[in-house]
């Protein structure tokens, strides 16, 4: 918000970059208190929207009662109401995920190139808000691939009609483009500022190692005792990752440090560690 938009001295993102760059937008355009209530009212807006489109997809998908289950479901949902009113990515990524599932709904039932590549871009979006959503992109190349026929023209002597693998083709490589029409920027700027290529941040390893250690209980633990917060969780990775090996590490040799200490414990302990994830 005070001008470095492009971040050069944050190097690769570290936290998902999308919702910082929402809020920047906010305070750059109406100020500090005019944007804090501005986010959440979008928040709101965007959520009770969602409740009312998942009625909509519920019903199109299986039945008016398992719409008005779901669409309920999310309205009183208590842990839902009170993230519409933080500063936090979480109600966005709820949001984002019905609008995405609506478009796969509606390309389910005529399947065009334009719905794909919408939720190409909206799977890219949801991506730099929560990472792990790029591991829907398997899912849904796979569905775009096996889960429907094409409707196909009637050939003719001129315009004989496609194939059917052509046409899957056409919508795989369209929801491609949308997601790399998203991510792309975002690598070359990671690129730019910190010298090696990530498409939405670089902690990964962190992460797996949070969830992946012997002790783990499957919830958020800080790597360093009583330092829980989000402003301490990247320099502590990179101290304790360089400690560890005697020298200074990028940005994706640190989170490499951390994914292999995470796979040790799965290679050391497969029973402890299969429990942990069930």
């Amino acid at each position: 918000a005070n001008g470095d938009w492009f971040g050069r001295a944050e190097g690769l993102f570290y936290q998902a970059p999308l919702y910082p760059y929402l809020l920047a937008i906010l305070r750059s355009g109406f100020g500090l208190d005019a944007a804090l209530l501005a986010v959440r009212l979008l928040q709101i807006a965007l959520a009770a929207l969602a409740c009312g489109a998942l009625v909509q997809l519920g019903e199109r998908a299986h039945s008016r009662g398992a719409g008005l289950a779901a669409g309920l479901a999310m309205a009183l949902y208590a842990p839902a109401i009170v993230l519409d009113v933080q500063l936090a990515k979480e109600s966005l990524v709820v949001s984002l995920g019905v609008a995405l599932l609506g478009l796969l709904l509606a390309a389910g039932r005529a399947p065009r190139m334009g719905l794909f590549f919408v939720a190409g871009l909206l799977l890219g979006f949801l991506s730099l808000l929560r990472e792990s959503a790029l591991l829907l992109a398997v899912a849904l190349g796979a569905w775009s691939w096996f889960a429907f026929r094409p409707t196909r023209q009637p050939a003719s002597a001129s315009s004989p009609a496609a194939p059917r693998e052509v046409w899957r083709s056409r919508w795989l490589l369209a929801g491609c483009a949308g997601l790399v029409a998203t991510l792309g920027p975002v690598a070359v700027r990671n690129f730019a500022a910190g010298g090696e290529l990530a498409f939405t941040t670089a902690q990964a390893g962190p992460n797996f190692y949070i969830g992946n250690h012997p002790g783990a209980t499957g919830s958020y633990e800080p790597l360093r005792a009583a330092r829980g917060d989000a402003q301490f969780e990247r320099r502590d990775a990179i101290a304790l990752a360089e400690e560890a090996r005697g020298e200074k590490l990028s940005a994706k040799g640190v989170s490499a440090y951390w994914l292999g200490r995470g796979l040790d414990f799965w290679r050391s302990e497969p029973l402890a560690a299969a429990a942990l994830l069930a």
